[in-house]
């Protein structure tokens, strides 16, 4: 991220930084994000906030009620539909599957696994 004011910014953890100094053991752990529900939590205190343009050795650490955390993009699958063989279904050039194709519009059609770019 940057900032107009303070420059760029980065998010980091007690852990990674423990690391990076040579101190990470095992009870560094605690630190430690967790992953569950395609969300990644961690707890108070374990994520900072590093300005180097502003002020360069400093580490604001924020997450004090531990209610931190990063949801992962979904990246998958979410369903799945039959397409029966000889019939035409049209995607918009950006991708989107549209069942209503408008005429004069540039479409991509697939027909039997073959796609074209078509005008409808």
């Amino acid at each position: 991220m940057s900032d107009e004011k303070l420059g760029e910014m980065y998010l980091t953890s007690k852990g990674y930084e423990d690391k990076c100094a040579g101190k990470m053991r095992v009870e560094y752990a605690k630190y430690l994000g967790k992953l569950e529900n395609g969300v990644i939590s961690f707890p108070a205190e374990a994520i900072g906030v590093k300005l180097p343009q502003y002020y360069k050795d400093n580490i604001w650490w924020t997450n004090t009620s531990a209610c931190f955390g990063v949801r992962l993009p979904h990246a998958g699958v979410d369903e799945v539909e039959c397409v029966r063989e000889g019939e035409d279904v049209y995607y918009t050039l950006q991708g989107v599957r549209t069942a209503s194709p408008v005429k004069g519009n540039i479409y991509v059609r697939d027909r039997d696994g073959k796609a074209v770019r078509i005008v409808y």
